[in-house]
Order: structure tokens, then C-alpha cells, then sequence
């Protein structure tokens, strides 16, 4: 690793911020990869024998990416990109990396980075793939919070329940029930909290509207509308966050602060994390076709369960 000092690679942190800065470079899909040859966090560095960290440096990598709207792309292989081949003090740090902006996790919502074993090399070398596979499997129900914010739940929900009058065992009642009860959620969420972004925004639109119409010319009407207004777009923000917030899993931020915004940035790296890019046949061969991956999977299980136990039954 060149002993790069902290000073040094300032020039370079200008040239991103630069670069982040333009029109061109701001409004597009933008990805960085490359040597930064800096680590981002302690765990990012290893040694055998003990040795100093650069905090500072720390610090304005990290800085840097910030203020120019960067985060790492979802990333497999090494995590650790560079390594010094030492017997006596070996070292290893991840000073390699791929970084994106919003832009380009929009466009590109499945790509990912692989780094590679380094060979003769001193750095990992680092393949982008763009992963763009058109199919895509059909998604499973998910039961969401917000469901109970509709003022026709309850009613909706006991009318479905109540509906079945099946003869049969309390287990085969129950899932009938339990049946109706996921077609009058699925329902009330196609009817009302469909694509939850565009009513959220359409509500909001609307409120501000009124308000305009209120604080211009106001009538004992607008205010009514005003209020109604306001109750709506309330119902379908709440509505929206509480969906980013489950489909992200962070747990950290409570529902009333509108992070919306920060929950859909997390649910489209989780999406990204969830997508098994490619896996590798009993040959070693790399497969990464979805279609392909999918027969490989069902082939191997069908392998793994027609396979005769060699255990022996305790008597």
C-alpha cells in the first residue's frame, strides 16, 4: 500500500465534492470505483501485530461521501481489498470500494460489486455488474400496520371473518377464515393504499392547493375543505411510513418524523441484499441467468431429498 498521507488524499476528496457539485454529475446515475486507500471503519483494517489507525482520515472519507450523496454499492467477495503479503505482520484493509448515488441505485436497482481474490496483485480486482434480469418472481402477501389506519377496517375485517360458515375441523375453519381475512386486506389495499407514494403526494398536493385557496380568499367552506384535507393527507403520510418503515426493517427511527425518505432508500438496498446474483454448479461453473439459478436450486434439492440417509435408527 503506498504511504499515502492524510494531507495527500485531500485533493482527491475536493475532486469528488467537484465533481458532485455539477449539473451534469448531480442530476445522473453516478458511480465511483476505484482505490480510495482509505479505510471507512475499524473493521475495515486488520493486523496481526498492533498498529495505528488514522481516525482523521477516517473521518474525511466519510465526510466526503456524505456531502457528495455517495453510499457503497451492495457488494460480494472479499470485504477486505487489499492485503500487504506479509509472514511476520500480515495486514489486510478494504481500501477498494464502489460507490453510488440515488441516481444510479434508481436506474440500477440490482446491481452489485464482486471482489475478486487478488492473485499476483495487491488489490482485489472489483467487476460492476449491472444485473438488469427482467424476470422477476410473483411477491408474497405481507399484512402492514397501516391497514388498521382505514377507518373501514374493523368493520371490513369482521364482515370477512364472519362470512365463513364452513362445516369441518376448528384448523380447517380457522384457515378459511384466516383466508377471507387476507383477500379483504389485499382488497382494502388495492382500493386505497395502492402504489402508497402517489396518493401521499396527491394529498398532500391537494392540502396545499385549499391553503392557497384559504389564505387568498377565505370562506367558512375552505376551511372545512382545508381540514378534510389535512385529515387525509395525514391518513396516507402515516400510511407511507409505516410501509417504508417494515419493508426497510429499521428499527431505530419512530413512525412521526417523515423519513420516508430515508426508510425507500433502505428498502431499495434491502431489495438489492435479497437477490441472489449468481451461485456456482458442481463443476464450479458460475451461473447467474435467473432462470438458470432457479433450475439449479430445485435440482440440487431434488438431489438432496431423493438421497437415502446414511444414519442408522436408534433402536
Amino acid at each position: 500500500m503506498p504511504e499515502h498521507t492524510k494531507e495527500e488524499r485531500l485533493p482527491l476528496w475536493s475532486l469528488l465534492r467537484e465533481l458532485a457539485s455539477s449539473t451534469l454529475i448531480n442530476q445522473s446515475p453516478w458511480l465511483v470505483v476505484g482505490d480510495f486507500n482509505q479505510i471507512l471503519s475499524l473493521s475495515e483494517a486488520y493486523s496481526l501485530l498492533p498498529t495505528t489507525i488514522s481516525l482523521p482520515g477516517i473521518v474525511d472519507l466519510h465526510d466526503c461521501l456524505s456531502d457528495c450523496g455517495l453510499f457503497d454499492l451492495f457488494s460480494r467477495g472479499c470485504h477486505h481489498t487489499w492485503t500487504n503479503k506479509a509472514i511476520t505482520n500480515p495486514k489486510t484493509r478494504k481500501l477498494d470500494r464502489a460507490v453510488i448515488n440515488e441516481s444510479w441505485q434508481d436506474v440500477f436497482p440490482n446491481s452489485y460489486a464482486l471482489f475478486d481474490a487478488p492473485g499476483s496483485s495487491d488489490n482485489s480486482p472489483c467487476l460492476v455488474s449491472l444485473a438488469n434480469d427482467s424476470h422477476h418472481r410473483k411477491s408474497r402477501f405481507n399484512f402492514f400496520s397501516f391497514f388498521t389506519l382505514h377507518p373501514e377496517y374493523r368493520s371490513r375485517i369482521t364482515e370477512a371473518w364472519q362470512s365463513i360458515e364452513v362445516a369441518g375441523c376448528s384448523m380447517f375453519v380457522l384457515y378459511q377464515r384466516l383466508r377471507a381475512a387476507k383477500l379483504c386486506c389485499k382488497d382494502l389495499n388495492r382500493s386505497s393504499f395502492s402504489n402508497i407514494q402517489a396518493p401521499s403526494r396527491e394529498a398532500f398536493d391537494n392540502l396545499e392547493n385549499i391553503q392557497r385557496e384559504v389564505l387568498s380568499c377565505p370562506t367558512p367552506e375552505l376551511f372545512e375543505e382545508e381540514s378534510e384535507a389535512r385529515k387525509a393527507w395525514l391518513l396516507f403520510s402515516a400510511a407511507e411510513e409505516i410501509f417504508f418503515k417494515q419493508k426497510s426493517r429499521v428499527r431505530w427511527l419512530k413512525e412521526g418524523n417523515s423519513n420516508s425518505h430515508f426508510f425507500y432508500k433502505s428498502v431499495k438496498a434491502n431489495l438489492s441484499k435479497n437477490i441472489v446474483h449468481h451461485l456456482r454448479d458442481n463443476n464450479g461453473t458460475k451461473v447467474s441467468q435467473s432462470t438458470a439459478i432457479k433450475n439449479l436450486v430445485v435440482n440440487y434439492f431434488i438431489l438432496l431429498l431423493g438421497t437415502s440417509s446414511t444414519h442408522n435408527r436408534s433402536d
